[in-house]
């Protein structure tokens, strides 16, 4: 299907032009002129069967029930006459294309300095507890799915869609370990330059100056065998949040989602455990 520029997309969007994404969907940016303003429209299908449908409108509900958080957000849901669908999001790119993460971290010189790496991994697992908490599970992410906004904001792309559309619905503990682990090593590449390897190269061999407490995190979150049970548990052992020395200092958006987070721990933490069990002490272990 080809969408040339200047051609309208559901009868009110014009396309601006095609730009590649990892999502099972193609992608355009285009422009509202009944607003002026631009947002992505994703296309996705044709859908053989009722059942893929169905998923696919789930999942719409599932993003639309997650709290606000650094998941791409979904404005409208379309099922077309051909079997197909139509997704329509926020436009998170400058004036002149869609950012991802690793063509920013490769024009910065392939590195992030620390309290970058924070902010980056701090708004990912924010994401990532607002997915759980919906019922929404993706598997491992990938640089490539988030996208960065003009103001450094990161957002996760369709959460969780090619893992629903697939069939795949329940999520369990490894798989959301995983999906923590993920940010984990995404956290030490940022930081360091190269992938995690196992056991990973301690973080202050590699660069000087760093916050104490990014080695400890990174081996608790890297461990093959383990890893932090849960997004909340992996913010609150982030350096900032053990009181690492550092003469820099996260913004107050930063501050705000890892404060939201470790609230969130609170809260969660403080709740009776079903049927009078005892929390899991793992859980609770990493949690403070």
């Amino acid at each position: 299907m080809s969408h040339p520029s200047g051609e309208l997309i559901l009868d009110q969007y014009q396309v601006i032009g095609e730009v590649w994404t990892p999502a099972p969907a193609r992608a355009w940016v285009v422009l509202r002129p009944q607003t002026q303003t631009n947002h992505l429209v994703y296309h996705l299908g044709p859908f053989d069967h009722v059942d893929e449908r169905r998923r696919l409108a789930e999942w719409v509900d599932a993003v639309a029930r997650a709290r606000e958080s650094h998941l791409l957000d979904i404005e409208s849901f379309t099922l077309g006459h051909a079997r197909d669908a139509w997704l329509v999001a926020p436009y998170t790119g400058n004036h002149h294309d869609l950012v991802r993460l690793p063509e920013v971290v490769e024009k910065r010189g392939g590195q992030l300095p620390s309290f970058e790496v924070e902010r980056a991994v701090g708004q990912l697992l924010d994401a990532l507890d607002a997915a759980h908490e919906a019922g929404l599970a993706h598997g491992p992410i990938a640089p490539e799915e988030v996208l960065v906004d003009r103001r450094g904001r990161l957002t996760l792309e369709l959460f969780a869609l090619r893992r629903r559309l697939d069939g795949l619905r329940a999520s369990n503990a490894e798989l959301r370990r995983d999906e923590v682990r993920s940010i984990v090593e995404l956290g030490y590449k940022l930081l360091t330059g190269i992938d995690a390897a196992s056991p990973p190269i301690p973080a202050g061999r590699l660069i000087r100056r760093i916050p104490r407490g990014w080695d400890s995190w990174f081996a608790a979150g890297l461990d093959p065998t383990r890893g932090f049970d849960s997004p909340l548990a992996a913010a609150a052992a982030l350096p900032s949040s053990i009181g690492a020395d550092t003469a820099e200092t996260t913004d107050t958006g930063m501050r705000a989602v890892l404060g939201r987070l470790r609230a969130s721990l609170r809260d969660r933490a403080s709740e009776p455990a079903p049927n009078g069990a005892e929390p899991d002490a793992s859980e609770v272990s990493r949690a403070t």
